[in-house]
């Protein structure tokens, strides 16, 4: 039982760290700026480093996303898969195996569309033999703002006295 609340506390965590930093970076990322996720800003079980431009566009237009991916296995190529959250959507492939050059770096680039003006993400997940490393990227439709859901958080201990902070999901549907 104690393994259980340990893994949905850890999960917790971590999807809780994963929204904050992205959605700081939707928030301060002005337009066309870099946007990196570096395994120092989270756990990089794959040991890939992903870097993307922040994507803005039109509502009803398509969106590029250019990805630089940085640190994939010379000798094997990695596996990609893209999700959208909300009304945003993919238009082309949601998997794709990535070839690296010698130095281990691949691109690619990601065409979604969202019908309504909104604060989007598109997610990615990069697997190797490593492990997977999860990323969101910041998608602005129009001019409407990533603005964080007002949250009541309470601070917990475990029971080997590390504090770990509760927050409430927030839910996305299609």
């Amino acid at each position: 039982m104690k393994k259980i609340i340990f893994m949905t506390l850890g999960i917790a965590w971590l999807l809780s760290a994963q929204g904050c930093l992205a959605g700081a970076s939707a928030q301060s990322t002005p337009r066309n700026a870099s946007y990196t996720a570096h395994a120092g800003e989270q756990k990089s079980y794959s040991g890939v480093t992903i870097q993307a431009s922040a994507a803005r566009g039109a509502a009803g237009s398509p969106i590029s996303v250019q990805i630089n991916y940085t640190g994939l296995p010379v000798s094997g190529a990695g596996e990609v898969t893209y999700t959208t959250e909300g009304s945003l959507r993919l238009s082309g492939s949601a998997q794709k195996s990535l070839t690296p050059d010698s130095k281990g770096a691949s691109q690619d680039t990601v065409v979604v569309q969202a019908a309504s003006d909104g604060a989007y993400f598109l997610n990615v997940f990069v697997s190797t033999a490593s492990g997977t490393t999860v990323v969101s990227i910041p998608v602005t439709v129009g001019n409407a703002a990533f603005k964080p859901v007002a949250a009541a958080a309470s601070t917990v201990s475990t029971p080997g006295g590390q504090r770990v902070i509760e927050m409430p999901a927030q839910e996305t549907r299609h």
